[in-house]
């Protein structure tokens, strides 16, 4: 029986809620898959793993790594929420509203680049995952910020807009990385490269 075992940053499970995993699954239905989560606090351990998915700035200088996505992080609202009809939105004009982030990497990665500092900002939500994140901006409660990617079937049904932030443009990747000195096994291989398809998908 053919084993896959990997390790995911808790806060990116959602990377798994596409069909790759179903797809894969019904391809190798006798395969063993055990997933073990990770948060950001944990030092990504490959040793007893097939390869670890998370951000690609966390990925290990010495590891081999394979990009999975690379994509635009936006800011997305509500079509009712106060800032739903604005063309363009600035740093001061979203410190004056609640901002809500899925995790510390890119909560740093917004106030470094379009807050530049934490003092005045009128309140800021850090969740535990992307989708819990994208139905609070749904629910109007306030201004996210997400990977286009997890954003773009809510975009095109109607029910989140994206704002156009002034400034620089922000950028999430995610990837898988494993040892170089242990192969990466053939149904490992099999299993990204349906992940790495999917994603390709989205991009078209």
């Amino acid at each position: 029986m053919e084993q896959l075992n990997f390790g995911i940053a808790s806060n990116l499970n959602c990377l798994l809620k596409t069909t790759v995993l179903s797809t894969f699954l019904e391809c190798f239905p006798a395969a063993k898959v055990e997933i073990f989560a990770m948060n950001e606090d944990t030092v990504p351990s490959v040793k007893e793993l097939d390869f670890v998915i998370g951000y690609t700035e966390k990925a290990p200088l010495d590891a081999v790594r394979r990009k999975i996505v690379d994509e635009a992080l936006e800011a997305y609202v509500a079509p009712f929420h106060a800032l739903g009809n604005a063309t363009r939105v600035s740093s001061s004009e979203l410190r004056q509203r609640l901002l809500i982030f899925p995790d510390q990497p890119i909560y740093d990665l917004v106030l470094n680049r379009v807050l530049q500092s934490s003092e005045s900002l009128a309140g800021t939500w850090i969740l535990p995952d992307l989708e819990s994140v994208k139905d609070l901006a749904m629910q109007g409660r306030g201004v996210a910020f997400l990977p286009s990617w997890m954003a773009a079937k809510a975009v095109a049904e109607g029910n989140l807009i994206r704002l156009k932030i002034s400034g620089r443009e922000l950028r999430c990747g995610y990837s898988a990385w494993w040892q170089p000195t242990s192969p990466l096994p053939w149904i490992a291989e099999v299993f990204l490269s349906l992940l790495c398809a999917e994603f390709d998908e989205h991009q078209e």
